[in-house]
């Protein structure tokens, strides 16, 4: 169950998430792909896939901690990469940032699964996705108008994705700071999977950060597990 769960959340990302990403395709007027990689060189706005230390996980760009209980599990980096389909010698900060700054559109690998953990108790799963997403718009935040206005396309596209319940914008109190969430439901094994994705960072390299439970009253909790890094 936790690998199909997975891999729809991950459907779903690199479907909808693309409405969000701008450098997918470059129209004439859009900056080379040379370009692209030295503005970003040049602004240090490179991919942060985080580190993993026992159960803390940090994404020191996003400011991002997260401190996960002892009775949950995590993916390591190879299981990552192969989730990605790339091998582990791919899956760095600087292989990522190049595979996204050097996009022609060809790449339909989608935004990369760079966090994973759930609980072990199968009887009450809960898990945490974190999703690296990629877009050309340098000063798009996650606070501002035009960000507000993706998401409510990506709301409307849940709204009409087969299986995909209950799907609502939400503004949410996330590290501080107030951001931007869908929450919506699934069906699995006759079951209501409730899951709620807030949106993360700012310039081109966002996270999706997507927490799932069976209970509803669990989600909240579970965001209590993230932290500012500093």
């Amino acid at each position: 169950m936790r690998r199909k769960k997975i891999l729809f959340a991950g459907i779903c990302i690199t479907v909808l998430l693309s409405l969000c990403s701008c450098g997918k395709g470059k129209s004439s007027n859009e900056p080379a792909a040379n370009e692209i990689t030295a503005e970003a060189d040049n602004s240090n706005d490179t991919a942060d896939i985080g580190a993993i230390d026992g159960q803390k996980y940090i994404i020191e760009k996003a400011n991002l901690e997260l401190n996960i209980p002892e009775n949950w599990t995590t993916y390591s980096k190879k299981e990552l990469a192969v989730n990605y389909n790339v091998s582990e010698e791919e899956f760095t900060n600087e292989k990522l940032t190049e595979r996204f700054v050097n996009s022609d559109g060809s790449d339909t690998k989608g935004d990369p699964l760079i966090y994973f953990a759930h609980n072990d108790d199968v009887s009450k799963p809960e898990m945490i996705n974190i999703y690296l997403t990629y877009d050309l718009d340098t000063n798009s935040k996650i606070t501002d108008e035009n960000y507000e206005k993706k998401i409510k396309i990506m709301e409307e596209v849940y709204k009409e994705t087969e299986g995909i319940n209950d799907v609502n914008v939400i503004k949410t109190n996330f590290l501080g700071t107030e951001c931007l969430a869908i929450e919506y439901s699934t069906d699995y094994d006759g079951k209501t999977m409730y899951d709620r994705f807030i949106f993360w960072g700012e310039g081109r390299f966002k996270y999706s950060i997507s927490i799932s439970s069976y209970d509803k009253a669990k989600i909240d909790q579970d965001m209590g597990y993230f932290k500012n890094f500093k």
